[in-house]
């Protein structure tokens, strides 16, 4: 390489670094002005809310995004916005004390799903200060929770720019940006941070497979008629598969609020598949087209009936899906535990025992049948 294009390349360098040098003086005092977001130091304890936010108050009173008037010279704001800015303290208290809450961040926050009421307890006004710069205020809202409150959620308004959540006093704290017209995500009370889909997955699993054992005997029952019609697991199979699958679909859809059934009327159907699917096995030995459609129909009936046992345990908006996920798989599993309790307790020993049917599948089928009966008098006419 010559001496010429050396020092052509050395020029060309010095000539990046002036002008990066320039740029970055003509952007610091603009850097320099920026005001950080609304901050909102939030504390749930005792049955009691509060919420510290430090703002720019004259913006939020004048109805002004806050961000229009940071990261600016506050003297190229309105004349009114100017105004509000020279007062002092305890006069710009007393403007903002004198319009009421109108004013003020309709923040909302829901506690366990239930929005809370806020009140606002307090203002202070920051020192007049440089009045280049906006300055910062802070409100402190306050409601009531439950005592036993679980998780929580903030949603700061459209306009109000952004909001900086901060959760206090808690071991494992939550720290995070709200964006204008959008909401926080759901957060433990307690702390521990950001509720997860998997937290809410692996909650709702154990309640689905509660929801079976032990606390699903018309469920129980339907699985183990099933798994009495026949010694053979291929049958078995084909049933279980096609029950899951339409029991998977409405639960679905009676979880989103697709469809609706009344529970007085889907426990009556619930107990006519069990009737149905036990006498049955005393009337076939094999798996046929009538009997899978049968299974597939009794299914959409169960996954009602489930789908008002997942209502029972009200899963929040935002935990919808994978509640309704973890729910379903639990109930899977629950039903795997039933087939697999009854395949170790008698199937496995005694299936192909010429006396396992008359003595064991038959006799069990009649309870079953029987049982079914009872519950459908029982739901019908009670």
């Amino acid at each position: 390489m010559g001496s010429r294009t050396l020092i052509k390349l050395a020029h060309n360098w010095w000539i990046a670094v002036v002008a990066a040098l320039i740029w970055l003086l003509a952007t610091t005092g603009v850097v320099g002005q920026e005001i950080a977001p609304a901050v909102g130091d939030l504390r749930i304890s005792r049955g009691a809310l509060s919420l510290n936010v430090r703002l720019n108050a004259e913006a939020y009173f004048l109805g002004l995004d806050p961000e229009a008037v940071s990261g600016v010279d506050a003297t190229a704001s309105s004349a009114e916005y100017l105004d509000l800015r020279a007062l002092q303290p305890d006069a710009l208290k007393r403007r903002l004390s004198e319009a009421g809450p109108a004013w003020v961040p309709d923040v909302r926050i829901e506690v366990d799903g239930t929005v809370v009421p806020l009140t606002v307890s307090d203002i202070q006004i920051g020192a007049v200060g440089d009045m280049r710069l906006p300055r910062t205020s802070q409100i402190t809202l306050t409601g009531t929770v439950p005592q036993d409150a679980s998780v929580f959620m903030v949603s700061w308004p459209r306009g109000a720019g952004t909001l900086v959540l901060r959760q206090q006093r808690v071991s494992t704290p939550f720290s995070g940006y709200v964006d204008g017209g959008h909401s926080s995500p759901l957060i433990y009370v307690r702390g521990g941070g950001e509720v997860k889909s998997r937290d809410t997955f692996n909650r709702y699993l154990q309640n689905g497979f509660v929801s079976i054992l032990p606390n699903g005997p018309d469920h129980v029952l339907f699985i183990l008629a099933l798994f009495f019609l026949s010694a053979g697991v291929r049958p078995l199979l084909w049933q279980i598969g096609v029950f899951a699958l339409a029991h998977s679909a409405t639960l679905a859809a009676g979880t989103l609020g697709w469809i609706g059934v009344p529970v007085g009327f889907v426990e009556p159907l619930i107990a006519i598949s069990l009737v149905y699917a036990a006498l049955d096995n005393t009337l076939s030995r094999r798996l046929s087209r009538l009997r899978l459609v049968a299974v597939f129909i009794s299914g959409l009936v169960h996954g009602l009936g489930l789908a008002s046992d997942l209502a029972m345990y009200d899963p929040l908006p935002v935990q919808t899906l994978p509640a309704l996920l973890g729910f379903n798989t639990g109930v899977e599993i629950g039903q795997f535990a039933v087939i697999a309790i009854a395949f170790a307790g008698v199937g496995y020993w005694f299936r192909s025992k010429p006396w396992y049917r008359p003595f064991v599948a038959l006799p069990v089928s009649i309870f079953i049948a029987a049982v079914g009966a009872y519950w459908f008098a029982a739901s019908a006419f009670y």
